[in-house]
C-alpha cells in the first residue's frame, strides 16, 4: 500500500462530531467518535487557526476566533472570542462576549459581558450586561440595566451605570447617566452628570442633576439641580434646591426657603465681603 502524507489527503468536511477517531486504551486500538475527544457537535471552525472546544451548531470563521461553548454563536471577527450561551455573535476584531443571549459585539475591541440583547456597536465599547442596551458611542460603557441607550458616536467615552430606558446623545464628548428612569444627557455639550430620578434631562456643558425628577438644564454652563420636581436652569453657574423653580440669573443659589444655623453663624463681622453673621439676632452681610 502506497504510502500517502497527510497533507495530501483530501479536505474534509464539517464535522459533524459523529466521526470516528482511533485511540490506544489499555494496549488495544479503539475509536471515539469526534464529539468525545473535542466536545461538542454540529460545530464549524472554518477560520484559520480558530477553535470550537464545544457546545452545538457554533461557527468560528473568523481567523483565530475562539468558541468555547454554548448553541449557535458565531464567531466572523478575526481574533475573537466567545465564551458561551446562546446566539451569541463577535463580529468585530479582538472582540469578545462572554456569554448570555442573543448580544453581539460588532466593532474592534467590543466587549459584551452577558445579558440579553445587548449590542456594543462602535470601537472599543462595552455592555456589561442587562437586557436590550445599545453602545453606539467609541469607547462608550453600558454596564447594565435595560433598554439604556448611548445613541451618537461623538458621545464618546460616556457612561450609563443602569436604570430604565436612560439614554445619552451629548454632541461634543462624554456624559455620565448613573441610573434611574427615562432620564437623558444630549445636546450641545459635553460632560453632564445625571445621578439617578426620573425624567431628568441635561444639556450644556458640565451640569449636573443629582436626582429628582422633571428636572432640566436646558441652557447654560457648569450649573446644577440638587433634587426636587420640575426644576430648571437656563443660566450659566446656577443652582437650585427644591422645587417648582427656574432660575433667574448667573452665578446664583436658588431656593424657595434656607434655613441657616444662627448658632454657627460669626457674631462678629468677619470682614470678609459676602459673609453672613449675626450681630445680637440682626442677620447682616459683611462688606
Amino acid at each position: 500500500m502506497a504510502i500517502i502524507p497527510i497533507s495530501n489527503l483530501p479536505q474534509s468536511a464539517a464535522l459533524s462530531g459523529a466521526e470516528l477517531f482511533p485511540i490506544v486504551q489499555g494496549g488495544t486500538t479503539k475509536h471515539v467518535e469526534v464529539s468525545s475527544f473535542v466536545g461538542g457537535v454540529n460545530n464549524v471552525a472554518s477560520g484559520v487557526h480558530s477553535t470550537i472546544a464545544g457546545g452545538e451548531c457554533n461557527n468560528a470563521n473568523g481567523t483565530w476566533s475562539t468558541i468555547t461553548g454554548g448553541v449557535s454563536n458565531c464567531a466572523p471577527g478575526s481574533v475573537s472570542f466567545i465564551g458561551g450561551g446562546y446566539c451569541n455573535c463577535s463580529a468585530g476584531a479582538h472582540s469578545t462576549v462572554a456569554g448570555g443571549f442573543t448580544n453581539i459585539a460588532s466593532a474592534t475591541q467590543t466587549t459584551v459581558g452577558g445579558g440579553r440583547g445587548n449590542v456594543a456597536y462602535s470601537n472599543y465599547g462595552t455592555v456589561g450586561g442587562g437586557k436590550d442596551n445599545c453602545s453606539l458611542g467609541t469607547a462608550t460603557t453600558i454596564a447594565g440595566g435595560k433598554d439604556n441607550y448611548v445613541y451618537i458616536t461623538s458621545s464618546a467615552c460616556s457612561f450609563i451605570g443602569g436604570g430604565y430606558n436612560n439614554c445619552i446623545g451629548s454632541l461634543f464628548g462624554p456624559s455620565t447617566v448613573a441610573g434611574g428612569t427615562n432620564n437623558k444627557a444630549s445636546g450641545f455639550g459635553s460632560g453632564g452628570f445625571i445621578g439617578g430620578g426620573d425624567q431628568n434631562c441635561v444639556t450644556g456643558m458640565d451640569n449636573v442633576i443629582v436626582g429628582g425628577k422633571c428636572n432640566s438644564t436646558t441652557s447654560g454652563n457648569c450649573g446644577g439641580i440638587l433634587g426636587g420636581v420640575s426644576n430648571t436652569v437656563t443660566h450659566d453657574h446656577s443652582f437650585i434646591t427644591g422645587s417648582n423653580i427656574s432660575s433667574v440669573s448667573a452665578n446664583m443659589l436658588h431656593a424657595t426657603t434656607l434655613y441657616l444655623s444662627a448658632a454657627a453663624l460669626p457674631t462678629s463681622d468677619p470682614n470678609q465681603p459676602g459673609v453672613v453673621w449675626n450681630d445680637s439676632g440682626t442677620l447682616k452681610i459683611s462688606q
